[in-house]
Parts: C-alpha cells; structure tokens; sequence
C-alpha cells in the first residue's frame, strides 16, 4: 500500500493537479469509493481515507483504510488502487515466493504469508482499464484468515465504481 501512496505523493509534487485527499475534506473523490472500505467484525479503525490524482488524462486514485484487532495486535491494511503503475504491483504479486493463486468473487487473486514476519497480504486484480487493484495486508494473522477478511469486501462493486471514477 506504502508505494500507492509514495507514487500518489510524487505525482502531487511533480505538480499534478491534486483534486481531493481525506473523507472529511471537501474532496473529488467519489462517496462511494469511502463506502467500499467496509467495517470488519472484530476491527476497529478511523474512516477511509483517499486521493484522487489527474495527469494528462490519466487518472491515479487510492482510498484505503487502516483496521486494529479489537483484542489482540492485528492490523490490517485494505486498499483500493487504479492507475497504470498497479499492473507493477500485479505482477509482483503473481512473482513473489510462496503465492497462492486463486479466485475471489470470480476475480483472480493472489495471497501469501510472508515467512518470519507473520504478514499476510492479498491482491485481487479489478480490471485494467483503468489498471485497479484490491490489497489487504495484515499483521499478526495467518493467510487464510486475510484471505477470509478479503472476501468480506465488495469486490464487484469495487470494480464497478471504478467503471466511472
């Protein structure tokens, strides 16, 4: 999720017209974007958070939301990615050691539990026009767990919101 908002950031600075960041403030990011970061049972966290990025006609937009176990120390991350650059995170995730692939809500997937570090992370391609991607990572919770927690998000409406961001 760190780079989505590292490439978000430099595009910014780079003088790319910002158009909204933050559910509060008076943003450009469309409501139902923040309505996708759903509420997790056993999780607590603040609402979603999202940027929204227009540079030459291209569009780069990333809503995410931060979650804490309500008893216990797992944290998770779920984030919602499109632009051109999320095909690198793709087949990153298609590349790494120990990945799983899979199929979420009809939607190809990929999920692994990264060794020594008890991290869990799952990426669910959206679709490529814009290039979008679903990601959830986690601390202190096993694969199949993250791998439940994503099911729980609406993965097709996610993919449909996107149709006109």
């Amino acid at each position: 999720m760190r780079r989505g908002w590292l490439g978000l950031a430099i595009l910014a600075l780079t003088g790319c017209p910002l158009t909204g960041v933050g559910a509060g403030a008076g943003t450009d990011v469309p409501r139902e974007f923040f309505a996708l970061m759903v509420d997790l049972p056993g999780f607590s966290g603040p609402p979603a958070d999202g940027s929204r990025v227009v540079m030459s006609g291209q569009l780069a937009l990333s809503v995410s939301r931060t979650y804490q176990a309500e008893s216990g120390d797992a944290r998770l991350s779920a984030s919602l990615q499109a632009s051109s650059a999320m095909s690198t995170t793709w087949q990153e995730a298609l590349r790494a050691a120990g990945a799983h692939r899979r199929r979420l809500a009809g939607f190809p997937a990929v999920s692994r539990l990264v060794a020594g570090s008890a991290a869990s992370r799952v990426v669910v391609k959206l679709g490529t026009s814009p290039f979008a991607v679903f990601v959830l990572e986690g601390r202190g919770l096993g694969e199949r767990t993250a791998v439940g927690l994503a099911k729980r998000f609406p993965l097709g409406a996610m993919q449909e919101a996107l149709a006109h961001p």
